[in-house]
């Protein structure tokens, strides 16, 4: 399953500084992290392995919000820093749904704006990561989007493709909007007046550099 897909080898450092910031010892998952330079490409099935092997040493509930609450752009390589470098939250989300796959290449992203607010989902079409890969995923991409924003809003709300888990206040708490499961798409909705909002430290210069590598 899921071969042919891959993630960014960045990835590896937040699980390292994860493990580091929870004392957690996780031999086996630290030596095969250091099988990953940052400049490399990871399938997506070692991906999920690693982060099994996370909660096997760090077995708490929702434990990917809490892998996902500790990324930097340094995590995400150079779709990070482009994010970072753009003019309004509209023009990051386009430059995210054009470079998505340098950092994970999963199932393919769709972007909609409606009346509702504007969407960004994924299928299933490669197959199910599972909930601790999607929630990882999904709360690094809300964690660099409240980076962004000079001023931070919650999404309006948030639906995962996998069954609920026995608690939903965790996730409620870390998004700050409803959250439910068993949809046929992960998604995460907010609203469109987001799209005008300001980038912090934009740097219309390094957009131009990291575009051009």
């Amino acid at each position: 399953m899921f071969g042919g897909l891959y993630v960014s080898g960045a990835l590896t450092g937040l699980l390292q500084e994860f493990l580091d910031s929870e004392k957690l010892e996780a031999p086996e998952c630290r030596a095969r992290l250091a099988n990953w330079p940052a400049d490399s490409r990871m399938p997506l099935a070692e991906w999920i392995t690693l982060l099994d092997l996370v909660a096997t040493a760090d077995p708490r509930p929702a434990l990917g919000l809490a892998i996902g609450s500790r990324v930097q752009p340094r995590h995400a390589g150079v779709m990070g820093y482009l994010g970072l470098s753009c003019d309004t939250v509209g023009e990051a989300l386009l430059r995210f749904e054009r470079y998505h796959r340098l950092v994970y290449d999963g199932n393919p992203i769709q972007i909609d704006i409606s009346p509702e607010g504007v969407s960004i989902s994924w299928g299933i079409v490669h197959g199910r990561p599972g909930q601790l890969a999607d929630e990882t995923a999904i709360a690094a991409f809300a964690t660099i989007t409240r980076m962004l924003m000079d001023h931070p809003a919650a999404a309006r709300k948030v639906e995962f493709v996998n069954a609920p888990p026995n608690d939903l206040r965790p996730y409620e708490e870390f998004f700050h909007c409803p959250v439910s499961f068993g949809h046929a798409r992960t998604t995460v909705t907010f609203s469109s007046d987001y799209l005008g909002m300001p980038i912090r430290y934009r740097d219309p210069a390094l957009r131009a550099l990291l575009e051009q590598q």
